[in-house]
């Protein structure tokens, strides 16, 4: 069980996001690194809209569709600037009809839920809103969002290990940077390719494109469902419901090393990391695997893989990593090896 404390910070981050988050960013959010990530995402864009001509599964008529989607897609990041004003009247009328006891917690709760209700009834009556936040600042996790075609980093996963302008940017391009790919790359997942660039539902694809896309996925699907996870009883990942997930990771992984070697280009060679004796291209994959880093008891990770849209943290860096040759050639992983296997998988 969660101590105490803990469980606390979480229900007032989840339920007074804005406000929790105007307080998370005056103390900890640097402001210089909304421009710095604003420029990874062009970075990584411009990469991901390169790679389709290298994609001989998609005929053109859909790969431009795609384009037109990709340059389309919005992003936010850090935080909505509003919270941040002084005399702030606009955060303040967002809990203008809650009232708290410090020394009534369940009352509070009711409280909450009643003002939420409240909430949600009055946005039937509203036009909606397309540049609201959908999630607050000190949150550590990432979103897409298909029907507003938006990509959202809240101030929270802008430290390290996924970025700091202090670090490397082989570590940046590594963590923050695949995690713009992932994003970007749910865009064109199996969920996120039936909306079009402004986020409505609509079949672009032409039915080359399509069934092709479908025999790309399948090589995904039978992949990661022959993985057993020991932790979990030695059960079978399920390949159909981690699907979207694991497209985003493979096609994430492999936009952000480009962009990273494009930026290489552009820039010359960074200084090393004092106590590593790798390369910075190994560095890039390290803090890939870095940001993956976890641990589960058995009794969640029996219950998350029946449950969890997502692959077992080890596979999501192991099975993105045995299907990105650059992988086996920055390691020097012979074919055949664990790591670099005869047959692999692409989507994107």
């Amino acid at each position: 069980m969660e101590a105490r404390w803990r469980e606390c910070v979480s229900y007032v981050n989840n339920n007074l996001e804005n406000a929790v988050g105007a307080m998370y960013v005056r103390e900890t959010f640097a402001g210089e690194s909304k421009r710095m990530v604003r420029d990874l995402i062009e970075k990584i864009r411009e990469v991901f809209v390169e790679t389709l001509d290298e994609l001989q599964w998609m005929d053109e008529a859909s790969k431009e569709k795609a384009r037109e989607k990709a340059m389309a897609i919005k992003e936010q990041i850090g935080y909505p600037d509003y919270i941040l004003e002084d005399h702030n009247e606009k955060l303040d009328l967002e809990y203008a009809n809650l009232n708290f006891s410090e020394h009534s917690y369940f009352e509070n709760i009711l409280e909450n839920l009643r003002a939420g209700a409240q909430k949600s009834l009055k946005k039937l009556r509203e036009r909606v809103d397309q540049d609201i936040w959908i999630i607050g600042a000190a949150v550590v996790n990432a979103f897409y969002s298909p029907n507003r075609n938006q990509i959202v980093f809240p101030a929270g996963i802008l430290q390290p290990p996924f970025f700091s302008k202090h670090q490397p940017q082989a570590l940046n391009f590594g963590g923050i940077g695949m995690v713009i790919g992932h994003e970007i790359t749910h865009g064109f997942d199996d969920n996120g390719r039936n909306f079009d660039k402004d986020g409505n539902m609509l079949d672009w694809w032409s039915n080359f494109s399509a069934l092709h896309f479908k025999e790309q996925s399948l090589c995904m699907v039978h992949q990661y469902g022959n993985y057993t996870w020991e932790l979990a009883g030695g059960q079978n990942v399920s390949g159909i419901s981690t699907l979207g997930e694991n497209i985003a990771d493979n096609g994430g992984v492999r936009q952000a090393y480009k962009a990273y070697l494009k930026w290489l280009e552009q820039e010359g060679k960074e200084p090393k990391l004092p106590g590593l004796n790798m390369s910075h291209k190994q560095l890039f994959f390290l803090n890939f695997a870095q940001v993956w880093c976890g641990s589960y008891r058995p009794e969640y990770a029996s219950q998350s893989i029946k449950t969890d849209v997502h692959s077992p943290l080890k596979y999501r860096v192991m099975g993105s990593l045995q299907n990105f040759e650059a992988f086996s050639e920055v390691f020097h992983c012979k074919k055949g090896s664990a790591m670099h296997p005869a047959g692999t998988c692409r989507v994107w």
